[in-house]
């Protein structure tokens, strides 16, 4: 658990750090309030809740080079 901004913001970049070695892929992290009384206050908006929030990692970009195509007419 991780209280105030700078604890989110150093909660995000200690997992960014580990995001290669993790045996499963994520593509961020999600901030979620603690208390269930602040949860009901906080409420919905349409189909999401306002007590969290994805803060997502930047994409990852890979060089690949193509080998070979198998073309196959039916």
């Amino acid at each position: 658990m991780v209280t105030g901004l700078q604890g989110l913001l150093d909660y995000y970049q200690a997992i960014g750090a580990q995001r290669e070695n993790l045996p499963y892929a994520i593509d961020g992290v999600v901030y979620k309030v603690n208390s269930l009384s602040q949860q009901e206050k906080l409420g919905f908006v349409s189909r999401a809740p306002r007590f969290a929030i994805a803060h997502k990692f930047p994409a990852q970009e890979a060089v690949t080079q193509l080998l070979d195509i198998d073309v196959q007419v039916r």
